[in-house]
């Protein structure tokens, strides 16, 4: 059944919306206009799953790049929680708030964010013996497949 311009001028809007949200790999399936995701299957019932990871890359197998990507989130969040101590984002109901000191507080943070979260991912690259590009591949694998991160407590 063919689809009317407007319906999929609709669908070309929920595939931007579905990109937006992080999986770059949807598109639109030119035979019945349905959205679809190249990287994932379809298994019965119509639920969606991902491909298994492959087994061993950078000399590590899937599981134990999962506890990679454990650590390197681990380790952003740290770097996170430290800019943030030296960098509090200033309370705009407090009497003495003022915009200048929210954005001195947001320019410090971003700039000393980028320096120090640098310096926690070069320390998880040396400990498993990866290049920063290595790391950030592993980084992105994890985030495609969904692995488990530490809770943000």
């Amino acid at each position: 059944m063919k689809l009317n311009n407007h319906l999929k001028l609709w669908m070309l809007v929920v595939a931007s919306a579905v990109l937006a949200c992080g999986n770059s790999s949807a598109v639109i399936d030119q035979e019945d206009n349905s959205i679809i995701s190249p990287s994932s299957t379809v298994s019965p019932g119509n639920n969606f799953t991902q491909p298994e990871p492959e087994e061993v890359r950078f000399e590590y197998t899937a599981g134990e790049r999962r506890q990679i990507f454990y650590e390197l989130v681990q380790a952003e969040d740290q770097a996170q929680e430290k800019v943030d101590l030296l960098f509090p984002t200033p309370d705009p109901l407090s009497d003495n708030y003022s915009s200048e000191q929210m954005s001195s507080a947001i320019t410090g943070n971003v700039n000393y964010f980028k320096e120090i979260v640098e310096s926690f991912q070069q320390e998880v690259a040396e400990r498993y013996g990866l290049t920063l590009e290595e790391l950030n591949e592993i980084g992105n694998e994890g985030l495609m497949y969904d692995w488990p991160m530490p809770s943000l407590e």
